[in-house]
């Protein structure tokens, strides 16, 4: 037989053994031509027996081909598939090399899977145990028996909303408070400077000024001065020989002429024709009206100036009716109405009390909801080990049934009760032995090959391992 030519190709990575044993079948081929030879063997089987496992017995899961060119016929060996095709042959299914599972090796996967199962049961259950202790405590279960809520809570979102709240309330308590006192103060002075005006007004009608004449065009300045004058004036021993009280009063003397020249024109003319001449009984007169008209003038400056402190407490008021209203308090009418202001105040103050309260019933509520949270991921753990390990089922279904029921109720809703009784049932002891007794039986099983699917964690703990 003459090869003309041999072309393989190879499909694996990394596998160049390969490429060297079919150029040695190549050479074997050309050195096996000039031999004589009874038969020629086929090419295939050259090919074939280069290769370091059969084609129908490939232990690797991929297919290989190699693809022959002999004597210009192709040829193609697919290697790994569990089948070999050449050319336009039929298929043909090698015997097979692989024996059929005994039962000791089925027996032996079986081990296997139960210890996978149960090695993760054996780290489960105390961490799950663990978790299950820090949260169904009393200090918990007091938590969702507790019975403070009140519907007006609701005008709050969260327990920060309620602070917050609480805190703007408190100071605007606090203020209207202060501004209330002050306030009183401030209106008791200004009806204080309003009685004293009419009261220096009626002296100054008494002493000769006219009831409609205005003060707006006397030089109070002036008037002041020749008040201050006169009453320096008077206020001179009476020595008459004594150089320095003799000047003093006659520079007085001029000091109060000068005055007068610019007080007396702007006197009213029933007031000037009171005074009459400038003697001493005309001064005497001017003196008694001008002291009356300087009393009234300082009366109607207080009065001045207590309008603008009561105009700068409307204000303040005013600015502190939206954050009232903020609150649903309704402001008082009038914005001096300062009882109705203590009013509001009182009324903050027991919105800052409400708030409070709301505040802890609302963060107490936030904490039920984290732990009634965590308690569904417990159980939501729970039964996803139930479902995966046949020997936590059988527990359940037998030893651990009342355990089983009372995580059934919690999953309906989370209740004190239900966190007291199962904090019980987890200081029994119960999941402690079942705990214990898979790590006693794995133990068993890793020192003394003990088969984990002969009832083995019964002999500890009654407690039945059904098989998957």
């Amino acid at each position: 037989m003459k090869v003309c030519d041999a072309v393989i190709t190879l499909n694996f990575a990394g596998r160049s053994d390969y490429v060297k044993n079919a150029r040695r079948t190549k050479r074997n081929s050309e050195l096996s031509e000039s031999r004589p030879r009874s038969a020629p063997a086929p090419a295939h089987h050259d090919i074939q027996s280069a290769l370091p496992f059969s084609a129908s017995s490939a232990p690797r899961p991929d297919t290989h081909e190699l693809h022959v060119e002999i004597g210009g016929r192709a040829s193609e060996i697919r290697v790994g598939g569990g089948r070999e095709r050449r050319g336009r042959r039929d298929d043909r299914r090698a015997p097979s090399a692989v024996m059929p599972p005994t039962a000791d090796r089925v027996a032996s996967l079986r081990d296997m899977e139960v210890r996978r199962r149960l090695t993760m049961l054996a780290a489960f259950l105390p961490a799950w145990i663990n978790e299950a202790h820090l949260l169904f405590v009393p200090e918990n279960a007091e938590l969702f028996r507790d019975e403070s809520w009140r519907p007006e809570y609701s005008r709050w979102v969260s327990a920060e909303h309620a602070i917050q709240s609480a805190h703007s309330a408190s100071k605007l308590a606090v203020e209207i408070a202060e501004l209330s006192d002050e306030g009183e103060g401030r209106l008791l002075a200004a009806v204080q400077a309003r009685q004293l005006e009419q009261e220096r007004l009626a002296i100054l009608l008494e002493r000769g000024w006219p009831e409609q004449k205005r003060t707006d065009g006397i030089e109070l300045p002036v008037v002041r001065e020749w008040v201050a004058a006169r009453a320096a004036l008077l206020a001179l021993p009476m020595r008459r020989f004594d150089p320095r009280v003799h000047f003093e009063r006659r520079r007085i003397h001029r000091r109060l002429t000068e005055s007068e020249h610019h007080i007396m024109p702007q006197l009213p003319p029933d007031v000037q024709r009171v005074i009459g001449p400038l003697n001493d009984t005309g001064r005497s007169t001017l003196a008694y009206v001008l002291e009356g008209l300087v009393g009234y003038v300082r009366a109607e400056d207080i009065v001045d100036e207590t309008n603008r402190e009561k105009a700068e407490l409307s204000t303040k008021l005013t600015e502190l009716m939206d954050q009232v209203r903020e609150h649903d308090i309704a402001p008082p009418d009038a914005r001096l109405d300062l009882y109705g202001w203590r009013g509001v105040a009182g009324a903050a103050k027991r919105v800052t009390a409400q708030a409070r309260e709301a505040a802890s019933a609302l963060t107490r509520q936030k904490m039920r909801d984290a732990i009634t949270s965590e308690a569904h991921s417990l159980l939501d753990r729970w039964a996803a080990a139930v479902q995966d390990s046949p020997a936590l089922d059988s527990w359940s279904a037998t030893r651990g049934r009342e355990f089983t029921l009372m995580l059934a109720a919690l999953e309906q809703g989370i209740t004190a009760e239900g966190i007291d009784a199962l904090a019980a049932m987890l200081n029994d002891g119960s999941l402690q032995q079942l705990a214990g007794a898979i790590q006693i039986a794995l133990h068993a099983h890793d020192e003394h090959g003990f088969g984990l699917r002969d009832d083995t964690l019964a002999a500890h703990s009654a407690l039945s391992i059904t098989q998957a």
